[in-house]
């Protein structure tokens, strides 16, 4: 809902500035983006050898990585990978790119994506609750917890925790994290549903849908909700 000087979004009312700001962020990570890959052609213009790489060791050192991985694909062929570093600092393991590497936040564009068609096919709606989505678990859910929507939860307005350690103590979530690694038995799927199980019987840092704050643990609940109910 937008008028001449506010947008409502999830409960929540953002002054035009707050929103241009936010997009103007946006827009600049976007601007950095295009600006590395002119620089890495500026490389080619030069005529060094395998520019990109040299480019992509350079950003690497650069920042202080480890590791760093590129892929560029152009019209559904692949052109380019190139692996760069070691796999974790302290070690002579060279990365490649057949390693598998995290995605990062890259993932919650496609968490939000996926979710979508769901809402769009009618198996979830923004209001739906994490409780109705996970029957057998709602009554060891907080009572707050318990009534977070899909839509909160992808607006970054639910007001669950940055990250589980957050909440629960770097300790604390280390040795929940070592038991899960230690299960052999224990899935991609297990370990998401130990997220949820855990954190929904805490209450939130702040009352869903009144302020907007980064969380991943967000996010790892709306992808189990998605796991739910798409079967």
């Amino acid at each position: 809902m937008l008028d001449s000087t506010h947008i409502q979004t999830q409960g929540m009312t953002l002054s035009r500035r707050e929103f241009i700001g936010g997009t103007l962020v946006s827009a600049t990570s976007f601007s950095s983006l295009v600006l590395s890959l002119g620089s890495a052609k500026a490389f080619a213009a030069e005529g060094n050898r395998d520019p990109l790489t040299k480019f992509v060791e350079e950003t690497r050192v650069k920042h202080g990585l480890p590791g760093l991985a590129v892929l560029v694909q152009n019209k559904g062929t692949v052109e380019h990978q190139i692996a760069t570093g070691i796999r974790a600092r302290g070690s002579d393991t060279p990365v490649s790119p057949d390693d598998l590497w995290h995605l990062g936040s890259c993932a919650k564009a496609m968490t939000a994506t996926l979710l979508a068609t769901l809402v769009e096919k009618g198996s979830l709606s923004w209001d739906t609750t994490v409780a109705s989505v996970f029957p057998d678990l709602a009554a060891s859910m907080n009572p707050v917890s318990g009534k977070i929507t899909l839509g909160q939860l992808l607006s970054m307005s639910s007001g669950m925790a940055e990250n589980p350690s957050n909440k629960l103590g770097l300790d604390r979530t280390i040795e929940l994290m070592r038991q899960l690694d230690a299960d052999k038995a224990q899935t991609p799927r297990g370990r998401r549903m130990h997220v949820v199980e855990t954190m929904l019987a805490e209450p939130p840092h702040t009352t869903p849908g009144t302020k907007a704050a980064y969380s991943n643990t967000g996010y790892i609940i709306a992808g189990a909700m998605a796991r739910a109910r798409a079967g």
